[in-house]
């Protein structure tokens, strides 16, 4: 007996289809064992819309079916570009209110350290006393400090965010 891959039992296929008769007739002790031949068909669909044969048979043993599959496709591919329309909208709406609000924290910063600046110099020029100059660095220094800071710490922040999406 042959060794092959593709056995069926313990003959191979060339044994059973009778390969080894040189008159290519089956071996009659191999087909009094066989009980037939089972072929199998399947058919793989993609889409919410089976194929034409198959939308007639459908229409033949329920009339109106076909119709209502293909409605129901259509209404399905409507709703889900609308999500899309919503999902595309959200997304912009919310760059848009990512970019306002970091205007917004430049503004506000921008004001405070104009007004620690403008408090700094009011304290160095018009100050009396040891501390004045000591204190004109600290109205002015901490805030300028912080502001540094923080756009430091956003920008790297942004740039994290950036990167894992």
């Amino acid at each position: 007996m042959k060794k092959n891959g593709n056995k069926l039992g313990k003959r191979t296929q060339s044994e059973l289809m009778g390969s080894t008769q040189p008159t290519g007739q089956a071996n009659p002790a191999i087909v009094q064992g066989m009980h037939g031949i089972t072929t199998e068909q399947f058919t793989i669909q993609q889409g919410p819309i089976p194929p034409p044969e198959m939308l007639a048979a459908y229409e033949r043993t329920h009339p109106g079916l076909a119709e209502r599959l293909v409605a129901m496709a259509e209404a399905q591919s409507l709703h889900r570009q609308e999500m899309e329309k919503v999902s595309v909208k959200m997304v912009s709406d919310d760059a848009i209110a990512s970019r306002l609000e970091r205007r917004r924290g430049q503004v506000i910063g921008g004001i405070v350290v104009i007004i620690a600046i403008s408090a700094a110099v009011a304290v160095g020029v018009w100050g009396n006393g040891p501390w004045a100059n000591a204190a004109s660095a600290a109205i002015g220094g901490i805030p300028l400090v912080g502001l540094v800071l923080v756009f430091m710490t956003g920008r790297r922040t942004s740039n994290d965010q950036s990167r894992s999406e």
